[in-house]
């Protein structure tokens, strides 16, 4: 049982990982927020989602001293059941929620609240949901596969694996700056999602949207229409047209659909029972439905298209898979150690820029990025997350691979004051503190 000081160390460790998770949920640029209208609709909030910090992002003093007493606090939810902690974000506002935490010794998971706001149908520790982001870094293994058996390097540029594909810059975008958001490739989600809203500014306009028919074509074809962000490999800044394009790649230099690249190199290796790289809006069973709110609106995004994102983030799994990968990755069993060590060279990368013009960013390395491991003073945590426009997400383990923590929940919201009335962190603090037990 650790002492009182050790409990304080880690309750500290653990707001310190809780807030690094803030710079992380995905925004493809780095927008300008003097050029933001000051009250934009419904459509233009959903379109710009990805290009804000997303609900973990908090710019508060105070967010840390609010975390560290409830943690450690007698009775609270460091020392109450990871359902506890669960089932307090779903009374706050979340639709609902499932979290996992694996070490050498002992497994806990914990679920509260419905899958869906159209039926009762509870969440369960095994329901499926759409992982967004955390896709990159299972597509990111996939490329560091070919460049461990020689048939990429991390100089390999676009134009030797498809001439053409992204236009004059495609011989200085190299694979390196793909997997690290280095290409400077701009948005193409953004104006598609408008285009396709038929002029209803609403909610509704924003779900009609994303249950449009997409390509991945289609997505970078729109980001080409905009200028480029900067030179390739003179900044970075989070893009998921960037591994849009790395899984066009993908596609081409195996001949084969990602879909099935990612079953036979990562799915099967990794044993992900539960996981799919998904190319139709069917969700099925006990999936946890995307479901997005805005100002007192809600909608089931039941009809949205999942290759909007593509290789950035279209792959649907549960806690557990998503803790078995993390763990595979960890200890060797899909790259090895030399491999692993490169993809966990960091470097600073973008992730959104606030409306008051705070640039928030993490330390990314290819496919994956680094927060404080609140069971090691010095050590970090390796993993990614993820953010639909309706469920969030986040996988990351231990750098020796015997610890993980794997969460997933629905109900995302985009208001027009910028307020979630939940705070993820109530649950994801105590399970990063379980972990260390």
């Amino acid at each position: 049982m650790p002492g009182p000081s050790s409990v304080r160390r880690r309750t500290t460790l653990a707001a310190t990982t809780v807030l690094a998770l803030g710079a992380t949920l995905a925004a493809p640029a780095a927008a300008q927020a003097a050029d933001r209208p000051t009250d934009p609709t419904a459509l233009e909030r959903v379109a710009r989602s990805l290009q804000q910090p997303g609900p973990l992002a908090t710019a508060d003093p105070q967010r840390s001293e609010r975390l560290s007493p409830r943690s450690a606090a007698p009775g609270g939810p460091a020392s109450a059941t990871l359902q506890q902690a669960v089932q307090g974000v779903v009374d706050d506002g979340a639709v609902g929620m499932t979290v996992r935490v694996d070490t050498a010794s002992a497994t806990t998971a914990a679920a509260a609240g419905r899958r869906d706001i159209t039926r009762k149908a509870p969440a369960k520790t095994n329901s499926p949901f759409r992982v967004a982001s955390n896709t990159k870094m299972m597509v990111a293994t996939t490329a560091m596969q070919l460049v461990e058996d020689g048939t990429w390097s991390l100089d390999t540029t676009v134009d030797d694996v498809w001439p053409g594909l992204i236009g004059a810059r495609g011989s200085q975008v190299t694979v390196r700056n793909l997997l690290q958001h280095s290409s400077g490739l701009p948005d193409g989600v953004s104006p598609l999602i408008v285009a396709n809203a038929g002029g209803d500014v609403t909610i509704n306009g924003a779900a009609k949207a994303l249950a449009a028919d997409y390509e991945p074509e289609q997505v970078l074809q729109a980001a080409l229409a905009k200028p480029w962000l900067f030179e390739p490999g003179t900044q970075a800044v989070y893009s998921n047209t960037g591994y849009i394009v790395l899984g066009m790649l993908l596609e081409k230099q195996t001949g084969k659909p990602l879909a099935q690249l990612l079953e036979q190199r990562i799915f099967t290796p990794a044993g992900m029972q539960h996981t799919r790289y998904a190319t139709t809006p069917k969700l099925t069973g006990n999936s946890l439905m995307d479901v997005l709110k805005s100002d007192g609106a809600a909608i089931s995004l039941n009809r949205f298209d999942p290759e909007l994102f593509a290789a950035a983030g279209a792959v649907v799994s549960t806690t557990e898979d998503l803790s078995d990968f993390t763990r595979a990755l960890m200890t060797g069993r899909l790259v090895s150690k030399q491999t692993l060590t490169t993809m966990q060279q960091t470097r600073k990368v973008t992730t959104a820029v606030g409306p008051d013009g705070t640039a928030y960013s993490i330390d990314y390395g290819l496919g994956i990025y680094r927060l404080p491991d609140p069971c090691q003073p010095g050590a970090f945590l390796w993993g990614h997350d993820g953010a639909t426009f309706g469920t969030l997400s986040l996988a990351v383990s231990s750098a020796d691979g015997t610890r993980q923590v794997s969460a997933g929940w629905n109900g995302r919201y985009i208001n027009t004051d910028g307020s979630t009335p939940y705070n993820p962190d109530d649950a994801l603090a105590p399970a990063l503190l379980a972990s260390c037990d």
